[in-house]
């Protein structure tokens, strides 16, 4: 501990389960500003394990359609929760809903090493 700066140690890290991951993280979409959630799917993205979630919110004078797909990609010693998020206006003639799909159905995932086989 750095007692010159009243600098704090870092708190231990602690390795959360990937479902408890993925309800955290999910969870904070639903923080945004009258969130109105429209779907929510928690089955397996290219064999790892996701949750997406699609609702509606409100800031100012405008309504937003967001889709977000979170993804824990266990790799041999590591795991990294990854987010990818769409966001349009939430107007019908203005949200390319087949665009957005598209976005998170295409999504590829690469690891540069073997993954872990305890998820």
């Amino acid at each position: 501990m750095d007692t010159q700066r009243g600098a704090a140690p870092w708190p231990p890290l602690t390795l959360r389960p990937t479902d408890e991951l993925l309800r955290i993280a999910a969870s904070d979409c639903r923080s945004l500003p009258q969130w109105s959630e429209l779907h929510f799917d928690t089955d397996d993205f290219d064999s790892h394990r996701s949750v997406v979630t699609r609702g509606v919110y409100h800031v100012g004078d405008a309504w937003f359609d967001a889709t977000t797909r979170f993804l824990v990609v266990d790799a041999e010693y590591d795991r990294y929760l990854t987010q990818l998020t769409v966001t349009t206006r939430a107007h019908p003639e203005a949200r390319p809903a087949s665009d957005t799909s598209t976005i998170h159905n295409e999504l590829t995932v690469v690891l540069d090493m073997p993954r872990r086989a305890d998820r």
